[in-house]
């Protein structure tokens, strides 16, 4: 009963949603769409781009079946896909196979596979970006496996796989800050930048119950406009503690004086509130150096294990909250700085900003004095006190 109750309730959102969204889209585009018959269209929703063994370049494509929807069926969507010399070729290949032109204005994501990832991604997105039926607010996302196998998985309360995604990527972003969420204008200004340095969230297929499900989690670390590694959850945290785009998630630290022998037998989750930080470049006797300020607000959300909280005990607890956001940090600048010399975090932006002389001067050198910059990474913490719970062994 309350599968069915859920699976109705989940129809009659998305049938909400695409009467919106189609509503939204034909008075948009009045001038250009009003003769045109909504079954004459195909709706694409997410669409993934590969190269197959021949060097052709491969689209997947996620379409809404209207007449499912209506019918309510639990999966509303149809994945087909197509090659061509290039994206656009590809692309118009799909009419023969669905009889059908192709509608762009609500394609919710882009998917890009591991073959395409390894060259130069930016000729890839010049369709998306030159396409006046395709709005700047698509979702990038890499993937580590063939486009095609993200988009035929499945989404656990949605029947339109790519919606599913990237509500999943915004209500994460809000509640655990694991990954970023890059949008197709922001991700092709990264590939504007000096040097095509960028990030973008990774997406997994993983195996759970009888259907395949799709986990945004992660970060893809762009180089030349090439993917040259990725960052996982806590690392991707640390580039957006300093990036100043934590929005929320849960900091889990040791309970004080509750480590024994390497081993935490008592631990505290911390609900991030609010955070800021300051990138202060230093310009001596020609020598450059960071320093990065974060500043972060948080509440006590569990206390697993004994702690009685006193102004002591509360102490500890924000220091080990800071020396945790410290080590997340550092974690990042490990692989970022010294091993792929990629400034994911805006640091010469504000190199740029202070000593702009400077930049003019270094900026071609920028990828060498990164990879050497030494960088001072200062954090504080503030809880207040409504958040606090006493809590004490039991007597």
């Amino acid at each position: 009963m309350v599968e069915k109750t859920i699976e109705r309730k989940n129809n009659r959102m998305v049938k909400g949603l695409l009467i919106i969204l189609l509503f939204i889209g034909l008075i948009t585009l009045a001038g250009c769409w009003s003769s045109r018959e909504l079954n004459e269209q195909a709706f694409v929703i997410g669409a993934g781009i590969d190269l197959d063994e021949d060097g052709k370049i491969k689209v997947t494509v996620q379409l809404i079946q209207l007449k499912k929807v209506k019918k309510k069926e639990e999966l509303a969507t149809l994945v087909l896909a197509s090659k061509g010399e290039t994206l656009f070729e590809a692309i118009r290949k799909f009419i023969p196979l669905t009889g059908r032109e192709m509608l762009w204005y609500h394609l919710q994501m882009i998917v890009i596979g591991p073959t395409i990832a390894q060259k130069d991604i930016t000729p890839f997105l010049d369709f998306f970006i030159r396409n006046h039926e395709i709005r700047p607010t698509p979702s990038v996302i890499f993937s580590q496996v063939p486009t095609e196998k993200i988009l035929t998985a499945r989404s656990p309360l949605e029947s339109i796989t790519a919606l599913g995604i990237t509500k999943g990527l915004e209500a994460q972003n809000r509640s655990l800050s694991f990954a970023p969420q890059i949008q197709v204008y922001q991700f092709n200004q990264m590939m504007l930048s000096p040097g095509k340095v960028g990030y973008a969230p990774m997406i997994y297929r993983i195996k759970k119950g009888v259907h395949p499900l799709a986990l945004v989690e992660g970060m893809a670390v762009i180089k030349g406009g090439k993917w040259v590694g990725e960052l996982n959850s806590k690392e991707t945290r640390g580039v957006l503690w300093v990036r100043g785009e934590v929005e929320g998630g849960i900091l889990v630290i040791p309970i004080p004086g509750t480590k024994e022998e390497n081993k935490v037998t008592g631990k505290i989750s911390l609900e991030i509130m609010r955070n800021n930080t300051s990138i202060k470049p230093v310009l001596k006797e020609g020598d450059l150096s960071v320093t990065l300020d974060i500043k972060s607000t948080m509440n006590i959300g569990e206390i697993l294990g004994p702690l009685q909280v006193d102004r002591r005990t509360l102490e500890d607890i924000k220091h080990n909250a800071a020396m945790e956001i410290k080590r997340e940090v550092n974690s990042s600048l490990g692989k970022t700085q010294k091993k792929w010399k990629a400034d994911t975090y805006g640091i010469k932006d504000a190199v740029h900003r202070k000593y702009p002389d400077y930049w003019k001067k270094n900026k071609e050198k920028w990828e060498d004095i990164f990879s050497d910059l030494p960088i001072e990474v200062n954090v504080s913490v503030d809880i207040p006190g409504q958040g606090l719970a006493k809590h004490s062994e039991e007597k």
